[in-house]
């Protein structure tokens, strides 16, 4: 969403960060290194309205050599919903679907009478 920030966690201690892509411009990566825990990438999103959604890749490289690659995009309040042609949202809303099932309560678990215990 623009105008807010978001953290994700590092795997490891010493990373380097860059975004690519359409929404590039629209977001400022900071990365939070810690001693112990591998720290995080904080992604600031600036506060813009967008017509539709915008993408942008976020790139992690570590010291030994693990690399991510981290797909996002960017709406404003006022974005319509599922407005960029190829974003492959209607595909993927086509094949995932919910089910929910209600469960009744259970029925109290009764002994069986014809087993005695001796």
């Amino acid at each position: 969403m623009t105008g807010t920030s978001h953290k994700l966690a590092l795997l490891e201690a010493d990373a380097s960060a860059e975004v690519s892509g359409d929404g590039a411009g629209l977001v400022k990566v900071e990365v939070m290194p810690t001693t112990d825990t591998g720290g995080c990438v904080v992604l600031h999103v600036v506060d813009e309205k967008l017509s539709e959604e915008v993408s942008f890749d976020l790139h992690v490289s570590y010291r030994s050599g693990l690399q991510e690659h981290l797909r996002f995009f960017a709406v404003s309040p006022t974005t319509p919903s599922n407005t960029k042609p190829d974003s492959g949202m209607a595909e993927f809303e086509e094949q995932s679907s919910w089910h929910i099932h209600t469960i009744g309560p259970m029925a109290p678990h009764h002994s069986n009478p014809t087993t005695s215990t001796p």
